[in-house]
């Protein structure tokens, strides 16, 4: 009988045995006491995701109204999305201007995308979006009545716009080069824009007609604004002057070259009396409207200077600069009164009519964030990422997921309680990594790893080990890092100790869940894509050469199967101890840039920058699912929830959405039920080279559940070669001595698999006389035998002992645990304990 849980979005989710899942609406009241109460006694069949109720700027929660295709912020969810980490409100890629509307409600924003997005500035709900321009917007004012709300940007047009409705009213057109600024003049009447052909124009608003051009500046001119009279029209540029106009006639008053490098703002005073300028040479300069005379130069800023503006009261100005400072001044003595970190990056700025907030652009951020003026402290915390997430990391107990952006946060989001929390991050985090045991985390960056407590973030140690790319917790609290130039293991304890792995010139690595293996791409040709031990440092398998290596790679969770590839050549899934092809996704797109398995490794889902996420059955390489998040797109990182019909999708709006992947689950269990695969068959697929076939006989035995338990057993009971685990060994201490190579060979391989079993007999042969050749190949493998350091499997019984174990661990149920306990405490062949060890561990954590 199915379990039937509900999601976050009231949705009964059914779990069935292989997990997948169907929803039907039901209510809140049922949603909220069900789900809790499952999440706390099942957390392993979870799938739910809430996220903190949205609140206004001044911290009142707003109505949730909830319904089953909304997140907690009221915002609605992509079909088939069942839930959001994270917020849309006030997120905007790569915002290049900010403007209020005069009564303060609206918020305008355009950025690179070439759309114009109006936000209700109470709550950061997204009212309306104004598409026409071909390229980044780049400046964007309010008409004084409100009414109209004019644009311009790299389509090198200006463009006014109905605030109301968002129609489209006129497009404007005689600029030779981008736009940097549009302002209107007080009365409404007029439009300045100025641009990268160095003229500023002015527009009679009413009649679309150009009225005038201003000549003067000796290159493109970066920023217009006029005085509250509206009698002059102030203007900077790039040739590091300042210039005063009159707008009726078009004649300059004043020139000032007070700054060092090219004028990048320019804003008036509330009484028009003086104008403040802010440039490249980090400074911001005041001078006297009526004579152009310098009053004072402020320097506080370590970088260009990219917005001004004074406070209501006009004895106080705010500058931003591209240092990510915010500087408060008062204006009559020049003194710095107060600095804040904006974490956004510098960009441009807007005032809210009253003087209370200030909204902060950055071109580092796909967000701006708000400040109360008069606390001078952030004024609301929207509980989730201001860029694009990069990583993303399960806890093992499966209710929580860390996540890392490059906004240089982490979040701890905690599934059950429905809770986003900051972990402080002290540099950029590209990867994440949790402990088996789940009281570590372990953060990589540029500058090397912090270790973590978990789930309370507070800093263990820094290990300095720069640019890591791939981290992973290994069996024995050991810590496993790889970085552009390496492979370091940390093992913890009373004194941490630090070893070197390898260190080759590789362009792609990649480290397997359980730390056990490291995959290599060192560019084409022969011996450049490698599967490596991380606790021998030897050669585990070769693969084959795709030419390129142009996504993230990735491992299955037990390590079994890798993904990599991408570019022309497709994808290629290949069996990690062999090396052996099991599928090729030639179709799946240029752009992919990621991969990640479902728990059982049966699905992969690729990340593709223009088609979204799709899913794959790797057994037949055909395409289950795809998943196309609307708006801004994709993030950099994506998991599967562990144990659950669940994928987590970094999006680029800075969320992480959780897809529904159901239909690809019942798209690869749809038909009558197999039957139970013939013995010898199946035995001698898992035995054979083809590694494409033996993935398949995996899959058939693993659907056949139960009725393949006893077949598995009965042939894991024997030893390898039918006679015991040693009976093969003292033959393969002969075939060393054969006069063919390939004998030579494949015995020194199975030899080194077969663990402690073949130690005594070894060193019984080193006694005797032997070739030195010989005797060489036994000194290599005694050095391996005894040890846990996986090692090349060549075709046979070993090779198929190893592909049952993955079959039983697939089948999952009661019997197939009991086979594996049993292995794991009984089997004679030390690799195959570990095996059988840490399959239980995985079906046991969910992971």
């Amino acid at each position: 009988m199915p379990l039937i849980l509900l999601s976050a979005t009231g949705a009964p989710i059914t779990i069935g045995p292989a997990g997948r899942s169907r929803g039907r609406t039901t209510g809140m009241r049922c949603r909220r006491i069900l789900s809790r109460f499952l999440l706390a006694v099942l957390p392993a069949a979870a799938v739910a995701s809430p996220v903190p109720p949205a609140g206004t700027r001044d911290g009142s929660p707003e109505a949730p109204g909830l319904s089953p295709r909304v997140d907690r912020h009221g915002d609605p969810l992509p079909p088939g999305a069942v839930d959001r980490l994270g917020t849309v409100r006030f997120r905007h890629r790569a915002v290049c201007a900010l403007a209020y509307a005069p009564d303060g409600r609206i918020l305008a924003s355009g950025g690179e995308e070439a759309s114009i997005r109006l936000w209700d500035s109470a709550t950061g709900r997204e009212v309306r979006r104004l598409a026409g321009h071909a390229g980044t917007v780049r400046s964007i004012a309010f008409a004084p009545d409100g009414a109209t709300l004019a644009s311009g940007g790299d389509d090198r047009t200006v463009r006014l716009w109905d605030a109301e409705t968002g129609e489209a009213r006129a497009v404007l057109r005689g600029h030779e080069d981008h736009l940097w600024c549009v302002a209107f003049a007080p009365d409404g009447r007029t439009l300045a824009s100025c641009g990268g052909d160095g003229t500023i124009r002015l527009w009679d608003v009413a009649s679309r007609r150009e009225v005038r051009i201003l000549r003067g500046h000796e290159n493109w001119v970066s920023s217009v604004a006029f005085s509250p009279d509206g009698k002059t029209l102030a203007s900077g540029g790039k040739d590091c002057s300042v210039r005063l106009w009159d707008p009726m006639t078009g004649r300059v008053r004043h020139v000032s070259r007070e700054h060092e490098a090219w004028v990048a703002c320019v804003a008036f005073s509330p009484d028009g009396s003086v104008l403040a300028s802010g440039g490249e040479d980090d400074q911001v300069v005041l001078i006297a409207t009526a004579t152009g005379a310098p009053l004072r130069s402020l320097a506080r800023h370590d970088a260009r200077v990219n917005a001004v503006v004074f406070l209501p009261d006009g004895r106080h100005l705010v500058s931003f600069g591209s240092d990510d400072v915010v500087c408060r001044w008062d204006v009559a003595t020049g003194t710095c009164l107060e600095t804040a970190a904006a974490p956004c990056g510098g960009g441009g700025l807007a005032l809210s009519p009253d003087g209370r907030w200030l909204a902060l652009e950055g071109h580092r951020s796909l967000s701006f964030s708000f400040w109360d003026v008069r606390a001078w402290r952030p004024a609301v915390d929207m509980r989730g990422h201001a860029g694009l997430v990069g990583a993303l990391a399960f806890g093992p107990d499966r209710t929580r997921l860390v996540s890392a952006g490059d906004d240089h946060r982490c979040f701890l989001w905690d599934l059950e309680k429905g809770l986003g929390r900051e972990v402080r991050a002290p540099r950029l985090v590209a990867r994440l990594a949790v402990s088996r045991d789940g009281t570590c985390l372990a953060l990589g960056g540029q500058a090397g790893v912090d270790l973590c407590s978990f789930p309370s973030g507070a800093k263990r140690a820094f290990i300095r080990f720069p640019n890591v790319v791939s981290l992973a917790f290994a069996p024995g609290r050991r810590l496993v890092a790889a970085s552009m130039s390496g492979t370091i293991v940390v093992d913890e304890g009373e004194s941490s100790r630090t070893r070197n792995v390898e260190q080759t010139g590789a362009f792609h690595r990649c480290l397997s869940d359980d730390g056990r293996y490291l995959f290599l791409y060192a560019g084409q040709g022969d011996d450049r894509v490698l599967v490596l031990s991380v606790d021998s440092g030897r050669v585990v398998s070769r693969l084959p050469d795709r030419s390129a290596c142009r996504m993230d790679p990735g491992f299955s969770r037990d390590g079994r199967l890798l993904a990599f590839g991408g570019g022309e050549a497709g994808v290629t899934v290949v069996e990690s101890v062999t090396g052996g092809v099991v599928a090729r996704l030639p179709n799946a797109g240029e752009s992919v840039r990621r991969a990640a398995f479902s728990t059982d490794g049966r699905i992969l889902a690729l990340q593709d920058g223009h088609r979204g996420v799709r899913l794959f059955d790797v057994e037949s390489a055909r395409l289950l699912q795809e998943v196309r998040p609307a708006g801004d797109g994709l993030g950099d990182a994506l998991a599967f929830v562990p144990g659950a019909a669940t994928i987590a999708v970094a999006t680029g709006d800075t969320s992480i959405l959780l897809w529904d992947a159901g239909p690809a689950w019942r798209a690869l269990d749809g038909g009558e039920a197999p039957a139970a695969p013939d013995p010898d068959a199946a035995w001698a697929d898992l035995s054979g080279d083809d590694a494409a076939r033996a993935y398949r006989a995996v899959c058939a035995l693993a659907r056949a559940g139960d009725r393949a338990v006893p077949l598995l057993d009965g042939r894991l009971r024997t030893g390898p070669g039918g006679g015991g685990a040693d009976a093969r060994v003292p033959q393969l201490i002969r075939e060393l001595d054969h006069d063919d190579i390939e004998i030579r060979e494949r015995a020194e391989r199975e030899l080194r698999a077969s663990g402690d079993v073949a130690g005594p007999a070894i060193r019984l042969a080193l006694e005797g006389s032997r070739s030195a050749e010989a005797r060489q190949r036994l000194e290599r493998i005694l050095s391996v035998v005894g040890t846990e350091a996986p090692v090349p499997l060549a075709p046979g019984d070993l090779l198929a002992r190893h592909r049952a174990i993955g079959a039983l661990e697939r089948i999952g149920s009661p019997a197939a645990h009991a086979v594996l306990e049993r292995l794991a405490t009984e089997s004679p062949i030390l690799r195959e304990r570990r095996e059988a060890r840490e399959a239980v561990g995985r079906m046991a954590g969910g992971r």
